[in-house]
């Protein structure tokens, strides 16, 4: 008897899956700190000079500025940190095609409640922003058939 098998594919993409929350709050707190914002105006830094103008330790800039290069939005030549094109052209703040509003909305508004899901497929209920308030309702407290 002959068993076929199909190739599960590569455990690569079940890791890019799984650790995509990682890249994004990466680069909510590059938002945040004003990384893409500084190396926009002052060129390529070393992780010292980073760490110094955001005003953190060494060891979480380089740590965020590895992720960032990670992901390619950061470039590294000769031990420098500089933005990547992608970067440049929708994390800097006032730039034409600006895409950190819709990076924060989603860290604050969207997020929060996918952290809920499991608990909201349980419950049958909504799990988007309601503005902080998770307490049952008439509408939500019946039982569905």
């Amino acid at each position: 008897m002959t068993v076929e098998t199909t190739s599960p594919g590569s455990i690569k993409n079940l890791m890019e899956i799984c650790t995509g929350f990682w890249a994004f709050k990466a680069i909510v707190s590059a938002q945040e700190l004003g990384l893409f914002d500084l190396l926009h105006e002052t060129g390529a830094q070393s992780i010292s000079d980073l760490a110094r103008r955001l005003d953190v330790r060494e060891r979480p800039a380089e740590t965020l500025a590895t992720a960032l290069a990670s992901v390619g939005l950061l470039d590294v030549e000769g031990g420098r940190y500089g933005n990547s094109p992608l970067a440049e052209t929708y994390l800097v703040k006032g730039g034409r095609y600006y895409f950190g509003g819709w990076i924060a909305h989603l860290d604050q508004r969207n997020y929060p409640g996918w952290a809920n899901l499991t608990e909201a497929i349980r419950a049958d209920r909504p799990m988007g922003w309601q503005s902080g308030r998770h307490e049952e309702t008439p509408s939500t407290s019946s039982t569905r058939s």
